[in-house]
């Protein structure tokens, strides 16, 4: 074989790998791997069925003096300007999904905060808080969730329950 026609042959090999491996690159996501579920038949989406909305992201409440009243005191020391207004929380999950870092603020007034961590386990929320929830308070909190709304029942504080949160992200 001459050397011209053995650079040509090494030319069109190289052409047909290149080629191939483009194809296979670009071969649509749907015609790989096992058959795709009918359209009829939604995917089970083990995350949202079996553990429902997630508590991770950005919640805010808004409420007044009067409304913080009226929703019932744990106690009368809860009476201060920290304890109504306007407040976001934050919820970083970890890993486990189940656990993370906890972040509360007065977004008027004094702007109090705090932070530290959360674990749920069920319906209930257990926070970690020191700042705003003075040093090393922990809050074992009953709640229900839905994909826009976080509605926390009492015995809690009132500042948690006095309005459902909506989450703002």
């Amino acid at each position: 074989m001459t050397p011209l026609a053995r650079s040509a042959l090494i030319a069109v090999i190289g052409v047909i790998a290149v080629g191939t491996a483009v194809y296979v690159i670009q071969k649509p996501l749907g015609t790989v791997g096992p058959p795709a579920l009918s359209p009829s038949v939604p995917p089970a989406s083990p995350a949202a069925s079996a553990l429902g909305p997630s508590l991770a992201g950005t919640w805010d409440a808004e409420f007044t003096h009067d409304q913080f009243v009226a929703a019932g005191l744990v106690d009368t020391a809860e009476d201060n300007t920290e304890n109504w207004g306007h407040f976001r929380m934050l919820f970083t999950p970890a890993a486990d999904g189940a656990s993370g870092a906890f972040r509360i603020m007065q977004l008027d007034g004094p702007q109090a905060s705090g932070s530290g961590t959360y674990t749920t386990a069920g319906s209930t929320l257990t926070i970690h808080c020191s700042g705003w929830c003075d040093t090393d308070a922990v809050f074992v909190l009953s709640f229900t969730l839905t994909p826009t709304t976080l509605t926390i029942t009492p015995p809690a504080p009132a500042t948690f329950r006095v309005e459902p949160w909506v989450r703002v992200r």
